[in-house]
């Protein structure tokens, strides 16, 4: 290596570019000079090379890619080898995941799909409109990523452009699509209609929407509530929720600090998570605990009832208040115990991750939540009532007893000798039941095997689905004088609260 001559004794690199062991041409390259040693052996091997029959072109001589149209490009050094995006690999069938893709829980779950998916499939993401986007953000835009750009709401959060969709299927030959999250039914509609394997990850349905989950040909449930409800789909599968076990796992199960430290998520819905109650719970308990609160939203813009006591309980070094994003494997090594009184979830991620950190759960004792909790270890809280959201969501809303919440809050402070032997029993439970590489093991044969339901045994939802959206689609949709008012304040964003909960629109 030319470049480092000066590194070495002036012999030592006389005597070795004589009789080299290895020989590297570097900084210059062979097809750029032939005033370099043994280029001539250099192009020997070339011609008995794989690509000896390629035309060598003047380009730069490293590696890099470039697209275009839908063709990819890749260069190395006057070799440049061109094929279509769409190629056929060993990989036997192209899966689509249309989700929500930034910062987020419903992008999370995706990304832990596509992650075992890839092992046996090509996967492509269709990162769809009415949310926030992550373009530019190297974590999540990748080559493999159409953003869709739908810029108008139609009623619902996950609304996507048809026609870009459509295109995107065609694009990239796609075989299966897993549809997250999935509220709106045109796009499940339209694959089901032109024979295109689709698959709903189940999470938010309401009882008059039950029966349109028949549109999909299979159906994935990651708890057993879920599983439950679907469990006489002609092809529902029960896959229990885990988490990277790798990614999420403790420093150490030593205690944090020379006290008790509490840690709460509360994602973009502190409203939901039960932010409040911890809150109002902590500031009751009686001996020497912290509490670190996180989220990427500021609690007081939902309680403004609570800034005095964020700011009382911040001042006295009590509480640790950070309302930003942190990227997985976020905080949970700050914190010793989890408190998640959660008003309502689909699943709750972050107590699979909790675990997986070596942190003891508290959560209320209702499923999912209580779900995870092995109660030698972990806590439940007991329910004082349950309401049902406007939207008329499937499962009701379940509230805390916070008295009850208290006691168990109490527990941790009062038993701070055990915490090591608590935090290293979580561990080992998720260790033994979160293992999502394991509890998925399946899903690459799913996929594989999955069979299309024809579209005549369907096709009598498609009215009772229209007829559906008729009626409900207006019911988001922004008033003439908040479009007015959107404009002339320039406001990109619209948030809709329904029943405590908090909708991002797109304006």
């Amino acid at each position: 290596m030319t470049s480092n001559e000066g590194l070495y004794d002036k012999n030592i690199c006389k005597r070795n570019s004589k009789k080299p062991i290895i020989v590297h041409l570097t900084p210059q390259k062979p097809w750029k000079t032939d005033k370099m040693p043994y280029v001539k052996i250099w192009n020997k091997y070339f011609k008995k090379s794989v690509c000896k029959n390629y035309k060598l072109e003047k380009v730069k001589p490293f590696i890099y890619k470039e697209k275009i149209l839908n063709k990819r490009i890749i260069h190395i050094g006057k070799i440049k080898i061109s094929y279509h995006k769409r190629i056929k690999t060993d990989k036997s069938i192209n899966i689509g995941i249309v989700t929500t893709w930034f910062e987020r829980g419903a992008a999370y779950v995706s990304r832990q799909y596509a992650d075992v998916l890839k092992e046996n499939a090509n996967v492509f993401i269709y990162a769809r409109g009415g949310e926030e986007k992550a373009v530019g953000n190297s974590d999540w835009d990748t080559e493999n990523v159409e953003w869709d750009f739908t810029k108008d709401f139609d009623g619902y959060w996950n609304t996507l452009n048809l026609n870009k969709f459509k295109k995107w299927i065609d694009k990239n030959k796609i075989d299966i699509v897993l549809f997250n999250e999935q509220v709106w039914w045109e796009p499940v509609l339209y694959c089901a209609k032109n024979g295109i394997k689709t698959v709903g990850y189940v999470d938010y349905y309401k009882k008059e929407t039950v029966e349109f989950f028949d549109l999909y040909d299979c159906l994935i449930c990651n708890t057993k509530r879920h599983y439950e409800v679907f469990k006489n789909h002609k092809n529902a599968v029960y896959i229990p929720w885990g988490t990277d076990i790798e990614l999420f796992k403790p420093k150490s199960c030593e205690p944090v600090s020379d006290c008790i430290i509490f840690f709460h998520s509360y994602g973009y819905s502190p409203n939901r998570k039960g932010t409040d109650f911890l809150l109002r719970a902590f500031e009751r308990l009686n001996g020497n605990a912290r509490l670190i609160i996180q989220g990427q939203v500021k609690v007081e813009d939902r309680f403004p009832e609570l800034e005095s006591l964020i700011n009382k309980l911040t001042t006295a070094n009590k509480l640790k208040y950070i309302p930003e994003t942190t990227k997985a494997p976020g905080l949970f090594y700050m914190g010793d115990v989890y408190v998640y009184p959660t008003v309502l979830d689909g699943i709750g991620l972050t107590q699979a991750e909790a675990l997986a950190s070596g942190l003891p759960i508290i959560v209320p004792d209702c499923p999912p939540m209580s779900e995870f909790v092995d109660k030698e270890f972990s806590s439940v809280v007991q329910i004082d009532r349950y309401e049902y959201r406007q939207d008329n969501y499937y499962w009701p809303m379940c509230y805390v007893n916070e008295d009850d919440l208290v006691k168990k809050m109490q527990f941790y402070v009062d038993n701070f000798e055990k915490i090591k032997n608590l935090k290293s029993m979580a561990r080992k439970y998720a260790l033994n039941n979160l293992n999502w590489s394991k509890n998925a093991s399946s899903l690459g044969e799913i996929f594989h095997n999955l069979h299309l339901i024809p579209w005549e045994e369907k096709m009598d939802l498609e009215l009772k689905i229209q007829e559906y959206d008729k009626m409900n689609s207006n019911k988001l949709k922004l008033t003439l004088p908040e479009k007015i008012f959107s404009i002339k304040n320039q406001k990109t964003h619209k948030v809709v609260t329904m029943a405590g909960v908090h909708i991002k629109i797109r304006l």
